[in-house]
């Protein structure tokens, strides 16, 4: 597959296709070789037009009590129908299923969070922008530290993130600090 960047990129994007005799289920290894370089990324197969993807919350049974920034993933399978850091955030902002939170899984984010935006740029920093409903009623240090965590831990799932800038209204100075 032929790579394509703008000239002296450090990054380029590429796809490759391949055809496998029998769908596999379960997770695998693709390894992606040029030259002396080599990068490995797991994938797990699943139905065709969705995606699996994890989503971070608190779970006092699990631990935490004493820990405000230690968050837990459940797993989602989500349509793939747009950009892959929107799909889980998304899903985060729809809190735990009901299953979900019978297994003890809350979260800390308020009811009505609204995202604006969210993408990467080319050194892997993801920056999610929300509405200032993301702060409505967030007081306390441990509060602020939980809903970080679930957001940070969310996006940071993906390999290729490299950090997470948090913005209220395209603004990230003093978002979400206690």
């Amino acid at each position: 597959a032929a790579v394509v960047a703008d000239p002296g990129s450090k990054y380029g994007r590429f796809s490759q296709s391949v055809a496998l005799s029998q769908t596999p289920e379960g997770e695998a290894a693709i390894t992606v070789t040029v030259g002396a370089a080599s990068v490995e990324r797991h994938v797990v197969f699943g139905t065709a037009g969705s995606v699996r993807i994890r989503v971070f919350f608190a779970n006092s049974r699990l631990g935490g009590s004493t820990d405000c920034s230690q968050v837990f993933g459940v797993e989602r399978s989500v349509a793939d129908s747009g950009p892959i850091y929107r799909l889980a955030l998304d899903e985060l902002i729809k809190g735990p299923t009901d299953s979900e939170k019978a297994q003890g899984y809350t979260s800390t984010l308020p009811k009505r969070t609204v995202l604006r935006s969210v993408a990467a740029d080319g050194d892997g920093v993801v920056r999610a922008d929300f509405t200032s409903s993301l702060q409505s009623g967030v007081a306390g240090s441990c509060r602020v530290t939980a809903v970080r965590s679930q957001i940070e831990t969310t996006l940071k799932q993906f390999p290729e993130t490299r950090g997470v800038v948090i913005s209220v209204n395209g603004r990230s100075d003093g978002v979400l600090e206690p």
